[in-house]
């Protein structure tokens, strides 16, 4: 099991300048066409063959073309003020890799260059701190445990990113509440964005457990609680042939 299975992990964006101008810098002229960039950006491009072939993925979107940021944020307008910038971005030594990938299009849509910062798992959350504390940290944002969120903002460590979200038109009703509110406010202050975050599902095999539940399958009501979810598991168990207690979707290299 991999550390990113074991926790969640949320973002906190720092404070990065914005220039006055709105022409083009001779750096965003030179970026490649934004349509293209986002075009790249799909499930084809994204994942394995051979998972969207087990997995029978179709190339529709994933996402809400309406809602979906990084396809509705003015990128000439952020190219005119940003590009040519440089952010620090601090993450787990362990994510360097998956991260450099993922920064591939969004430098090529911004014009940002973002370097960054690998720190190593097992010493961030300390190292974190103490870069805090001195007032001069090596990294202009950071990746981060979401449990440690109130660790960061109370003392005041991170930057409100309300402003920029109402500039930049990010659209917060498209978060989960559970998750924005958790890990992205404190204070009522937004100062983190939740990026890796997993939704559970539950499906239930209606001829074993109807007869356990003693009715129909309800949504809401027929599984409340891990404790149910236990008991009527574990009567399914007791079935024996092939019939599991519960079973989680997978497979080699999963």
């Amino acid at each position: 099991m991999s550390r990113r299975s074991l926790l969640r992990m949320g973002t906190a964006f720092g404070v990065v300048g914005v220039a006055s101008s709105l022409r083009l810098p001779a750096f965003a002229q030179d970026l490649p066409d934004i349509d293209g960039v986002l075009d790249g950006i799909s499930v084809d491009g994204y994942v394995r063959e051979d998972y969207r072939t087990l997995y029978k993925m179709s190339s529709d979107p994933l996402w809400d073309p309406a809602k979906d940021w990084i396809r509705t944020v003015d990128w000439e307008k952020v190219r005119s003020e940003q590009a040519g910038k440089s952010v620090r971005f601090a993450i787990g030594a362990a994510d360097l890799e998956s991260a450099g990938q993922g920064l591939v299009p969004f430098e090529q849509l911004s014009g940002i260059k973002v370097e960054l910062v690998p720190i190593p798992d097992d010493s961030f959350y300390d190292k974190a701190i103490a870069e805090f504390i001195s007032g001069n940290a090596s990294f202009d944002a950071l990746q981060f445990f979401s449990p440690w969120l109130g660790d960061f903002a109370a003392p005041g460590f991170l930057a409100s990113l309300d402003d920029y979200a109402a500039k930049w038109n990010l659209p917060l009703d498209d978060f989960y509440d559970t998750y924005k509110l958790n890990y992205g406010y404190f204070g009522g202050k937004l100062v983190g964005l939740p990026f890796d975050c997993d939704i559970q599902m539950v499906h239930l095999r209606k001829s074993i457990m109807e007869p356990i539940l003693g009715g129909e399958i309800d949504r809401v009501n027929s599984v409340p609680s891990y404790d149910e979810l236990i008991r009527v598991t574990g009567e399914a168990a007791k079935l024996g042939g092939d019939v599991r207690g519960i079973g989680m979707m997978g497979a080699r290299g999963f």
